[in-house]
């Protein structure tokens, strides 16, 4: 008998869960199941044990919890967001998110970002900053999606951020283009020394030393920070790129 209605509560939440993922969850800022099998589900939890969730989802306008095995389970999301949170300006809310950002809690961000973009959905950097923090938290496809949005947006400003675009494609392994975004970020702000550095290393890592060489005593030139002096110099001393010291004297 028991193994007869654990069979059906599998069957029924196979059912809705084949159902729900053709809705738009009603949830403006909805807790996210991600099932092992691929599935995203969104919605409310009720409950959550050591060993089972409960998620309310709505389907054509009605409300259902559905219960799954933890086993089944690869990542949950929740909002977790107090109605005083929810009534707070962008300002505090976007002070909150990069402070659990900058202390790596990744998850705790999301829900701040999410709100945020929800009240401001035109904001470039904010889609950029949640996809690394999904990308930290091993959630590759959300961190994607959300970066390509990030560059979408970026793209339409009258001045581009191209150091910011630079970045997202190498994090995307497209090097090509954030070199070419990186050339086009110099000629933004001749006298960054960011972006010869990051140039530099780039081409460090193709094994491209003459140039890497270029760039990085580029950066040298206009760097100020002694942090990045020192950070440069130590590129600059690797045998690979010492020898072009010699060369150029």
């Amino acid at each position: 008998m028991k193994n007869s209605n654990n069979f059906k509560k599998r069957l029924l939440n196979f059912l809705c869960v084949s159902i729900a993922i053709f809705y738009v969850s009603s949830f403006s800022f909805a807790d996210v199941l991600y099932l092992k099998d691929g599935k995203k589900l969104e919605g409310r939890i009720l409950k959550e044990k050591d060993d089972e969730v409960v998620l309310e989802i709505e389907i054509s306008k009605r409300y259902v919890p559905l219960t799954f095995n933890i086993e089944e389970i690869r990542k949950v999301i929740k909002t977790d967001l107090s109605e005083a949170d929810r009534n707070k300006d962008i300002e505090e809310l976007s002070q909150i998110a990069l402070d659990f950002f900058r202390q790596g809690e990744f998850d705790k961000a999301i829900p701040y970002l999410k709100l945020i973009i929800f009240k401001n959905p035109d904001d470039a950097y904010l889609y950029n900053v949640l996809g690394v923090c999904y990308l930290n938290l091993k959630m590759s496809e959300e961190g994607i999606n959300n970066l390509r949005k990030a560059m979408s947006l970026y793209s339409k400003l009258d001045k581009p951020p191209y150091h910011a675009m630079a970045n997202i494609c190498i994090t995307m392994q497209n090097i090509e283009q954030a070199i070419e975004y990186l050339r086009m970020a110099s000629a933004q702000e001749p006298n960054n020394s960011r972006n010869y550095r990051l140039l530099g290393e780039i081409y460090s890592g193709k094994r491209e030393y003459d140039l890497a060489y270029y760039y990085l005593k580029k950066a040298l030139a206009y760097a100020k920070d002694p942090n990045t002096i020192k950070t440069i110099n130590e590129w600059l001393e690797k045998p690979e790129l010492a020898k072009y010291k010699e060369e150029t004297k």
